[in-house]
Order: structure tokens, then sequence, then C-alpha cells
């Protein structure tokens, strides 16, 4: 689930969409990414690995949200990065997912 305007250079590191790449000890911190430029602000938002399918079916109907990549280094916990539309639209993911 990436649109091509994504910057690749900003997503290495990541997981994307349905990928399942292994990440490496040796991979940097992949923040700061940049999303496309329909969804230009970055949610973070960290989760149990038990609720993955189930964010992907709360924002798979929602336009104003795209998930652009997730960090799967840290068992027990994901850090998944949201693109939201607007500044607005961040805040509330971020704050109540």
């Amino acid at each position: 689930m990436i649109q091509e305007e994504c910057d690749a250079e900003s997503l290495s590191g990541l997981n994307i969409g349905e990928e399942d790449s292994a990440m490496t000890d040796d991979d940097t911190d992949p923040m700061p990414i940049k999303g496309p430029k329909t969804h230009p602000h970055i949610a973070t938002i960290i989760i149990d690995p038990a609720d993955w399918r189930r964010i992907e079916t709360v924002f798979e109907d929602r336009p104003e949200v795209k998930i652009i990549g997730s960090d799967r280094q840290t068992p027990d916990r994901w850090t998944i990065f949201v693109g939201c539309a607007s500044e607005r639209v961040r805040d509330f993911v971020e704050d109540n997912w």
C-alpha cells in the first residue's frame, strides 16, 4: 500500500505494504520518512503485532490515511508509519490508536 509519489530513499529499511522483508541489526533508524504528496503528515504508532490485521482493516476504507511502512525489529512491539492527509488527521491517529 504505497504510492509512487513516496520518496524511495526515505523508505529504505522499512517493511512496505505486504512485503515481509527482514531487517538486520545494521539497519539505521528509518525516520524521518516522507509520505506521498497527498498524505505528507506522518503519524507514528506502536502496536502489538497481533493488531496488524486490525489496523490494516481500520485504515483500508479511510482515504485520509495510508499505511506507508513499518519497523518490525522489536518483538511484541511494531512501529507503524501512517501517512495522513492533514495535521489534524495525524493528531487524531496518534491520540486514538
